[in-house]
């Protein structure tokens, strides 16, 4: 099986497992006069058998991808700068805040710089985001072309 194959496997796994779960979750107790539309018992069962798939093709999966590892690896620090970056407050503005003195509370203007201004954030996470896809297409294709 192909890499880009056993990715898509994980992830049908994957939902499989979260239905199960769903099943047995809803099904483990039930009263006499509501039975249980499934058998919570065989759901367990087949729960147990689709988590054991899943981990052998995982671990399948990460000894596959360990010529890739630090690609996947610089990808999702990438993505996670991006947020970061995103989140930062970069307007140059005026606020009021407050400021205690003897006299009671007063309200004052306080000027807010950034360092960081917008473009170079946005330049910033543009080059992040080229990189990305940079390294997203060599994972499909070494994934396109590894069998696991």
């Amino acid at each position: 099986m192909k890499l880009s194959r056993a990715l898509k496997e994980k992830n049908r796994l994957k939902a499989e497992i979260g239905k199960l779960q769903s099943r047995i979750g809803e099904n483990n107790v039930w009263v006499d006069s509501h039975p249980a539309k499934y058998d919570a018992s065989k759901e367990a069962a087949r729960l147990n058998e689709t988590i054991n798939e899943l981990i052998e093709l995982k671990t399948k999966i990460f000894v596959a991808t360990n010529p890739i590892r630090k690609k996947i690896e610089q990808s999702a620090q990438l993505k996670a700068h991006i947020t970061f970056l995103r989140g930062l407050d970069c307007d140059d503005s005026e606020t009021l805040d407050r400021e205690y003195t003897p006299q009671g509370v007063v309200n004052v203007k306080v000027k807010k710089h950034a360092t960081l201004d917008r473009v170079t954030l946005d330049s910033t996470i543009d080059a992040c985001e080229k990189t990305i896809q940079r390294l997203q297409d060599e994972v499909d294709e070494f994934n396109a072309v590894t069998d696991i």
